[in-house]
Order: C-alpha cells, then structure tokens, then sequence
C-alpha cells in the first residue's frame, strides 16, 4: 500500500504524518453494491436462528400492545410475553429475534415508529434509550 504524506494547515497541526491510501481492488466490477449492509446480515441472522413458534408468539404480543397501548417499547412487548406463560422455553427465546418481528409488523403497516425514544426499564439494557411504536 503506498504512503502520501498529508500536509495539514496551521489551524490542524503543524507538520506531516504519513497516511496509508487503501489501493483500488483489483477488479473493479468485483464490487457488489447490492450487498446487504452487515445491519441487514445481523437482522437477517437472528430471524433465520429463531424458532417458528417464538416469532408467532412475539407477533401475537406485538399486536396485543398496539392495539391496547396508546404507544410501547420492546419492554412493553417483553412483559406481554412474561405475563402470557407461553414463552417458558428458555432454548427457543432468541432476544436478538424480536428486532426482526417489529421490523415485519412495520414493514405490514401494522406499526409506525413515534420518533421518540425512552430509557428501558428491562436490568438488562441498564437504561439504553429504545424506540417508542404506536398503532399505524
């Protein structure tokens, strides 16, 4: 990989560091611009790993809250899964999967995001900021 040097003005820094420039692939049609995004292969992943029956399960719960809460988070979603006895298969919950549902009852037009966004209550996010959803 060849080394330019980099001149910087007075109001950066005084001097010159070397900076390495990436060479161009060697073949240039060998670029896939359709590529998924690794977002898109972690999505993709955790919704291909989780079990048929969880998803449903998730799905049903989803519903439940938008049609009963004004708005909800994925915490709201989580206790509705607590509180139906029906997520007691420690093997077959996948917390990474209800990431996929929500994105498909999005993508349905069931939900829209609010464009808001509220601390979690869950231990286990230590208060992460997540996406408030409502009914479309």
């Amino acid at each position: 990989m060849p080394i330019r040097r980099q001149t910087y003005s007075e109001d950066d820094v005084i001097g010159t560091r070397p900076v390495r420039v990436p060479s161009p692939p060697a073949d240039p049609n060998a670029l896939d611009l359709f590529a998924p995004s690794p977002k898109e292969v972690g999505i993709q992943r955790a919704d291909d790993h989780a079990s048929t029956r969880w998803k449903a399960l998730a799905t049903q719960c989803v519903r439940i809250c938008a049609d009963t809460l004004p708005d909800f988070t994925s915490d709201d979603i989580w206790a509705a899964l607590a509180h139906s006895k029906k997520d007691i298969i420690e093997g077959e919950r996948n917390p990474s999967a209800l990431g996929p549902v929500m994105l498909a009852m999005a993508r349905s037009g069931y939900i829209v995001k609010t464009g808001t966004v509220r601390p979690s209550t869950r231990p286990a996010q230590h208060g992460q900021e997540i996406r408030v959803w409502r009914k479309a």
